[in-house]
């Protein structure tokens, strides 16, 4: 167990020193490369601001893994950026160096996640439930999220709608771009199944839901360039889709 706890303290030092350079002392920099591939992968990183996301989760996950909090969550939330940056190394980029860096940086990612494997028995077993989650009241995720039978009363709702139109903002907002789009499509779906679970607890027909839904999926599509009606037709499915997804929403606030 003496040999985890180095490995975590290293392992979350290293990370936490690559966010704090990021954003603080700027001691080293980015890594650049002569790959066009490579390049053209890192300018879309550094202009959507993605690579920002990628060294604040390093330091926040450095820092949790230094202070023994959540350890087991931060390190698998690194072995993504982990798989990611040795894809990036060995593919793309192909310096010696940053091939090195990467192995080691997956390498001591992985090796931590076994040492810790009896932390991750629970989340590995089906239809596992995550901390505050319970079948009984509806607050599992799949309740909330996934599954569009069923209904959810006020309380769940709320604040789930909250976490929901947080995600959906923060690719409109800050991400930005293409991939924010796609992003932002893919959110239509947990986004209207919570709305279309609200609506029948509040016993209006569900289909109900199937307008706005697919006026915002028509929206993407034009905002995507796979359809187009013409500039004043698409502005008014732009119009009509954000109209009739806030009074859904309004709808679904209604306590009673």
């Amino acid at each position: 167990m003496k040999y985890s706890v180095s490995l975590r303290y290293i392992f979350g030092l290293w990370m936490l020193l690559n966010g704090v350079n990021h954003f603080i002392i700027n001691l080293w920099a980015v890594p650049s490369t002569s790959d066009p591939a490579a390049a053209q992968l890192l300018s879309a990183l550094i202009n959507s601001h993605l690579l920002d996301v990628v060294y604040a989760m390093q330091g926040i996950a450095g820092a949790l893994m230094l202070l023994n909090v959540m350890a087991p969550f931060a390190m698998c939330a690194l072995m993504p950026l982990s798989c990611c940056a040795l894809f990036w190394a060995l593919v793309l980029d192909q310096q010696i160096v940053n091939i090195l860096l990467a192995l080691l940086g997956f390498g001591l990612n992985g090796l931590l996640m076994l040492l810790y494997l009896p932390y991750f028995f629970d989340s590995l077993s089906r239809f596992s439930l995550a901390a505050g989650e319970t079948t009984e009241t509806g607050m599992s995720f799949d309740d909330l999220y996934v599954d569009p039978r069923g209904s959810t009363t006020w309380g769940p709702f709320v604040p789930a709608l909250v976490v929901a139109i947080l995600a959906f903002l923060f690719f409109g907002h800050y991400v930005g771009g293409r991939t924010a789009q796609f992003c932002q499509l893919v959110l239509l779906y947990p986004i209207f199944v919570l709305l279309t679970r609200r609506i029948r607890s509040q016993g209006w027909p569900a289909l109900l839901v199937l307008i706005p839904a697919a006026l915002m999926f028509v929206m993407f599509m034009i905002i995507l360039g796979y359809m187009d009606f013409g500039e004043s037709t698409n502005s008014l499915v732009s119009q009509a889709a954000h109209g009739l997804t806030a009074l859904t929403i309004l709808a679904g606030l209604i306590k009673k």
